[in-house]
């Protein structure tokens, strides 16, 4: 059986490198002391987020999502206005039916065989009903001010 490495008080050490078959992880070999941590690693992101790297990475990081928002607001510009509302309809459709999916899946093993035949259909049919009769002429309507008018579009 191993020895223990019993500290002064006879209770265990947990400083690094007084067990042989410990191994220290941390880059720069500083001890691991939990309430130094917090301030020492704030102080070493500080420092990361300071390098170069960082800022040429969040740099292409957010000229990639300018990029994206613009591609969308371009494709968005260019559908008449019957376009764009059936694509806010059929988003509005699948962020509805994917939420009450996602919902039923959550509660779906605690129900009673019997009941899960038909609440799933049910849940189904009245996320799509909810999507396309409430949802998205709401949305049509909080959009309608970037929307094309029906006169603005020949």
């Amino acid at each position: 059986m191993p020895k223990r490495n019993d500290g002064e008080r006879g209770g265990r050490s947990h400083r690094p490198g007084d067990n042989p078959d410990e191994f220290d992880a941390l880059p720069d070999g500083t001890p691991v002391i939990p309430d130094a941590l917090p301030s020492e690693w704030s102080k070493k992101s500080q420092k990361i987020k300071e390098s170069r790297a960082w800022q040429d990475g969040m740099g292409g990081v957010t000229r990639f999502w300018h990029n994206y928002i613009n591609a969308l607001k371009t494709a968005f510009n260019r559908l008449d206005r019957v376009g764009q509302e059936d694509l806010i309809m059929r988003g509005s459709q699948i962020i509805t039916v994917g939420a009450a999916i996602i919902t039923t899946y959550i509660w779906y093993w605690f129900m009673p065989q019997g009941v899960r035949v038909f609440v799933l259909p049910i849940v189904l049919v009245g996320s799509w009903w909810i999507g396309t009769r409430i949802v998205a002429p709401s949305m049509i309507q909080r959009f309608d001010s970037h929307m094309h008018q029906p006169e603005d579009w020949p």
